[in-house]
């Protein structure tokens, strides 16, 4: 990925850090100040690329046992620039010192519907691709979620539009969308929804490691290494 950059190695390492070492990221401007970039769009365009080498990373791993499965609109539908995006989040269940079960949040996956409607091909293919064969997918009433091949569906019995019923039925789900949304406008003040796949790759990087924030930027780094080379017309293309 940093081959025959114009950029110095080091003003890669330490944008891969700053990305990195605060839940709350970095945005293009704060970080072009932050390096002392003269242009914008050069900032821009290495977050891209980091965000890019992250979401390669995560493409890796598949969620698995007991898995909360939903879709959700980051944006504006009047300003025409809503993403229709579906989440899955793995729920893991641990004992702790009293010997009481008790549940938490696993990995998360994200995938953009590109036809904005939460259709049943787009959940398919990110079941298939993003879901171990055999895992317990709970989800809502909508029928976009019957019948996923591969997958054990757990349908929520109540009504598909009562936010306050899915949030206990889906709670970890729920805690990642309304997080990620605050995410996005808080540090952001909002996405382009051509470009909330990269942004949101980011914000499930951090989420899938935050139990292991010491080695946040090692590991970011290493993914940066280990990416597939991307050309900036291939990715804003």
């Amino acid at each position: 990925m940093f081959e025959n950059s114009k950029l110095p190695l080091l003003v890669w390492i330490r944008a891969i850090f700053l990305v990195m070492q605060d839940k709350r990221g970095v945005s293009a401007l704060a970080l072009q100040r932050q390096l002392g970039l003269t242009r914008y769009e050069t900032a821009w365009n290495l977050l891209l690329k980091i965000r890019t080498a992250l979401a390669q990373r995560d493409e890796k791993y598949q969620l698995s046992e007991i898995v909360e499965l939903d879709g959700a609109f980051f944006g504006r539908k009047e300003n025409n620039n809503q993403a229709s995006v579906f989440i899955a989040v793995e729920r893991k269940n641990w004992v702790d010192q009293k010997g009481k079960t008790k549940s938490r949040a696993g990995f998360a996956k994200v995938c953009i519907d590109e036809l904005g409607e939460e259709t049943k091909a787009t959940a398919m293919k990110f079941v298939e691709k993003s879901i171990r064969t055999g895992s317990e997918v709970r989800t809502d009433k909508r029928n976009t979620y019957r019948n996923l091949q591969g997958v054990k569906v757990k349908q929520n019995s109540s009504d598909k539009f009562c936010d306050v019923k899915q949030e206990i039925h889906l709670p970890w789900l729920h805690r990642f969308v309304s997080n990620a949304k605050a995410w996005v406008l808080g540090t952001h003040h909002g996405v382009s929804k051509k470009y909330m796949a990269p942004y949101l790759a980011e914000y499930t990087y951090r989420f899938n490691r935050r139990h292991d924030t010491k080695s946040l930027f090692s590991r970011a780094f290493t993914a940066c290494l280990n990416a597939s080379p991307k050309t900036l017309p291939a990715l804003t293309g």
